[in-house]
């Protein structure tokens, strides 16, 4: 998301200096100010200060040192901090008197204390909650300091709008500039097999990985159907949940490959809101979609209504495994989804609206 908007502003001409940790690929037009990894403090010293253990490792001396370094080169027209763990930068903006505009991926007041309360150890779940608590404070700071604030989802927005209805809120759900399938028909030579994309690093991932594998994938290997995990996922997680019909693939240069060998894409997150990046991939590779309710939140009618849901893992797994065989009915998912969503994703239309 950060990245395409990046994408998008600087293809609109505007001017944008970055301070980053530098991890990503170089975006034309921009000016990098980079900060490595290297230079940041350990997370879990952060669990004493006042702000959440994320935010105070990205707080680090030298990013901090830099920020107030490029406050002071210029008169900004506006201070932007992509999401909440780039909250301790507002502070400083508003010393030095500089519009500051909220970029929200997640409202997180509600994500992280559902991520604390999905927690199963009791050792970590109040360490999740007291920072889900910060996170909170955080984000009601940033929301009252910010000239505007931008939410990828309506739900998100309308949270926002509760929470501060003086500060402007735009819905700002994400374009899609990746790769594209002119035409695929899945036949009987297509892999019984479903493909979840995604990086297992954050908790919430984690914990909706674990459920999926717990629940769900003992039904469809049951009946010879694989689950397929793209994407980088830590080796303790993996040595976890690994049981028959789970594989990993680890971090791979494309995912094309594998959504062209599955019939569909799994979107299965109890934990955690928001928009689901990885739908724009399945769909906009003519993969027909299956996910648990309330995961599809900011795609067009069309779309859902050429999708596959269900309320539970397991309810998920038995409506996958009525469904798989039915090729006719699965081009059908995928050619009106991708009909539906190919001008609904526009990121040229997202920098119009920001500026």
């Amino acid at each position: 998301y950060s990245g395409g908007l990046l994408d998008a502003l600087a293809a609109a001409g505007q001017s944008i200096t970055l301070l980053t940790q530098n991890d990503g690929p170089r975006i034309p037009g921009l000016t990098v100010v980079a900060v490595p990894p290297s230079q940041f403090r350990p997370r879990p010293l952060g669990l004493a200060s006042r702000w959440p253990a994320s935010v105070w490792q990205a707080a680090c001396p030298v990013r901090q040192s830099r920020f107030r370094s490029l406050l002071g080169q210029q008169a900004w027209r506006a201070v932007v901090l992509d999401q909440a763990a780039s909250g301790w930068a507002a502070p400083l903006a508003d010393a030095a008197q500089i519009p500051l505009i909220y970029v929200a991926h997640n409202h997180e007041a509600s994500t992280r204390k559902a991520v604390a309360t999905a927690e199963p150890s009791p050792l970590r779940r109040p360490i999740l909650r007291h920072d889900a608590r910060k996170y909170a404070r955080l984000e009601q700071a940033l929301v009252r300091q910010a000239a505007l604030v931008t939410a990828i989802t309506e739900a998100d927005a309308s949270l926002f709008a509760q929470q501060q209805p003086t500060a402007p809120a735009l819905t700002l759900p994400p374009g899609y500039a990746g790769p594209s399938v002119e035409s695929r028909t899945l036949d009987h030579a297509t892999p019984r097999r479903i493909v979840l994309v995604g990086r297992f690093e954050w908790i919430a991932k984690q914990l909706n990985l674990t459920q999926w594998a717990e629940q769900a994938v003992p039904v469809l290997a049951a009946a010879g159907i694989e689950t397929q995990v793209v994407g980088t996922v830590p080796d303790t997680l993996r040595a976890r949940v690994a049981r028959a019909g789970l594989s990993f693939t680890g971090p791979v240069p494309s995912v094309a490959p594998y959504l062209a060998n599955a019939r569909f894409g799994l979107v299965a997150e109890d934990v955690g809101g928001g928009f689901k990046l990885k739908t724009l991939d399945y769909i906009f590779h003519r993969l027909p979609i299956a996910a648990l309710d309330g995961n599809l939140e900011g795609q067009p009618p069309g779309v859902l209504a050429n999708t596959l849901t269900a309320s539970t893992p397991r309810a998920l797994a038995e409506a996958i495994i009525a469904r798989i065989d039915d090729l006719e009915r699965l081009n059908q998912m995928q050619q009106n989804a991708y009909g539906a969503a190919i001008t609904a994703f526009d990121w040229a239309d997202r920098a119009q609206r920001f500026l």
